[in-house]
């Protein structure tokens, strides 16, 4: 029998937990963690942003101290953005993909009619430089050419600016010749069975260009960046926001080449700019190159305007439908380049107007 102080031990001593009860709590616990992780990752699904802490590392007082940091406001606004419009972002629809290909079929319509009726009796080169005609680009303003090549065509237009523009501009204003002279940097395809590759029209050096052409050699995606940031200033004492283009002459066949020297340029292309495509219509493949790039920069900067004409008469095909190759056709090189004029954006009327 226990003694009347060992009963009081007894009492007094604590209830040992019961290993059901054990059990729960930790049931209960997990149930919160896992809870606070799936509202941690809604709330970063919504596109907030996670503030990563990025470790300072301070040596100033010659001992290393690493400090945890959030990241800075402006930061954490930038990387929201960032995230909302990667969520945002969806692949074309086929849908989307057929509007567009709608669209561009229509604007090459409107090209195609234009052109049929402005139909030159010369290319479209000797018919702006001549002096009867009623179309010239602007003395002022800049002028350039890329693919300027062996230079055949930007000596014409050297040669036409130096007389014409001497009280405005001086003799010696200059006429930029953008090439890269070593061969197109990629492969144009012109039809079945007919592409020209990689390094096609190299040369073996820089041809001589008159006084007043100032020549850019590499590749446009890489010198229009410099021209624009540095180049212009040093030949004309302008920046790009103050410069603007009175003559653009693009023979370099490719899309790509075609869009980056319109995307480049687009902010000095203004009303009255003479822009000149050597091979926009004509061949098979046409659609894939300069007119496909410049129907993009015309949707993108909302630019309209008129055709100034194209070379012919020709064989009675519409200008604006595949001419595939066959024998006993050929379409001359001066059939394929057209030019156009930069309308003010207040003129009403389709964006490619007669």
């Amino acid at each position: 029998m226990l003694s009347m102080l060992d009963q009081a031990r007894m009492r007094n001593r604590p209830t040992p937990l019961r290993p059901r009860r054990n059990l729960r709590c930790l049931c209960s616990t997990a149930l919160l963690v896992l809870a606070t992780l799936i509202a941690c990752l809604l709330y970063t699904h919504r596109g907030e942003p996670r503030r990563v802490p990025q470790l300072l590392r301070d040596t100033s007082a010659g001992s290393e101290q690493v400090a945890a940091a959030t990241q800075e406001p402006e930061v954490a606004e930038a990387e929201k953005t960032r995230w909302q419009k990667h969520r945002t972002k969806r692949p074309p629809t086929a849908r989307s993909v057929e509007a567009t290909e709608a669209a561009f079929d229509a604007f090459v319509k409107l090209v195609a009619n234009a052109l049929d009726a402005r139909l030159l009796p010369v290319p479209i080169l000797e018919y702006i430089f001549s002096r009867d005609s009623p179309i010239h680009p602007r003395c002022d303003g800049e002028w350039m050419e890329f693919g300027a090549g062996e230079g055949r065509t930007i000596g014409i237009a050297a040669d036409w600016r130096r007389l014409n523009c001497i009280e405005e501009v001086g003799e010696l204003a200059p006429i930029y010749a953008f090439d890269t002279f070593t061969g197109q940097p990629e492969e144009w395809v012109i039809a079945d069975g007919f592409t020209l590759g990689p390094g096609f029209f190299a040369l073996p050096a820089i041809p001589t260009f008159p006084n007043n052409v100032k020549v850019v050699q590499g590749v446009f995606a890489e010198t229009l960046p410099w021209l624009l940031a540095t180049g212009l200033a040093q030949e004309s004492g302008k920046n790009a926001s103050e410069a603007q283009i009175s003559y653009l002459h693009i023979d370099s066949g490719t899309y790509r080449s075609t869009r980056d020297v319109l995307t480049h340029l687009s902010p000095l292309i203004k009303p009255g700019a003479v822009l000149v495509f050597d091979e926009l219509v004509n061949y098979q493949y046409y659609r894939k190159h300069e007119i496909r790039a410049f129907w993009e920069w015309m949707v993108a900067s909302g630019s309209r305007v008129k055709a100034i004409g194209l070379c012919g008469p020709m064989p009675r095909v519409s200008y604006g439908v595949e001419l595939l190759p066959g024998p006993g056709f050929e379409v001359p090189a001066t059939m394929q380049s057209a030019g156009f004029l930069v309308l003010p954006p207040d003129v009403d009327g389709p964006i490619v107007q007669m």
